[in-house]
């Protein structure tokens, strides 16, 4: 008697699933801290937002630490800002800073990984094409690499202050406490509080934004 053919499953496939990508992996977590406002990034719960577990993302990075070094590369790559080349040395940067901010204004996610990829290959062009950018003011490479970084952490600090001092709770007791200082009989700080930047930050950033280009100017007069 012949023995009944058996039916045999196809085999499963092993390795990493095939719906799971660098790209995907990278894309997802980028989506999640946009969602949190550039909140720390969970393993695990990117690894549920993806349907897997988190020992399958870790085939395509061996750790955490590696994983947002490829995703700040992976989102410094959009965030190419370029200027009008025809302009003087400090209109472009002062176009350059503007758009920066706007562009980490509407996406606060990448404020995190921009600290994170202090060193990245795309971080060190930046600093490199604005460097070069700031040698047209008289400047030696070596002081215009250092003013560079300083204006790219500028507009980051710059940026993450804005975000947090236009929480309204915070507009809300800077305006208490003006509201009080008028009232009060000594009236000791309200030529301060007249002044101070609470609802509109535009002309603090204008300010800031001056201060570091006079800056570059007086160093290259002096040298």
């Amino acid at each position: 008697m012949r023995e009944a053919s058996r039916t045999s499953k196809p085999r499963q496939p092993t390795g990493r699933p095939a719906r799971l990508s660098r790209e995907a992996i990278l894309g997802s977590a980028l989506d999640m801290l946009r969602e949190s406002g550039g909140q720390d990034l969970s393993i695990r719960q990117l690894a549920q937002r993806l349907a897997t577990v988190p020992g399958n993302l870790y085939t395509y990075f061996p750790n955490k630490e590696a994983l947002l070094d490829a995703l700040a590369e992976y989102a410094l790559q959009s965030l190419e800002i370029t200027a009008d080349t025809s302009l003087p040395w400090d209109a472009q940067i002062t176009e350059w800073m503007n758009a920066f901010r706007n562009t980490l204004q509407q996406r606060p996610e990448l404020m995190l990984l921009l600290g994170l990829a202090g060193t990245s290959p795309s971080t060190l062009a930046r600093i490199g094409r604005i460097a070069r950018l700031i040698e047209n003011a008289g400047l030696d490479y070596a002081s215009a690499v250092l003013h560079a970084q300083g204006l790219l952490w500028t507009v980051m600090s710059y940026t993450l202050f804005e975000m947090q001092a236009s929480d309204v709770k915070v507009v809300k007791r800077l305006q208490q406490a003006a509201a009080h200082e008028k009232q009060s009989t000594h009236e000791k700080n309200s030529d301060v509080l007249q002044h101070l930047a609470v609802e509109n930050l535009q002309p603090l950033w204008e300010t800031t934004l001056r201060r570091n280009l006079d800056g570059i100017r007086l160093q290259a007069r002096a040298t």
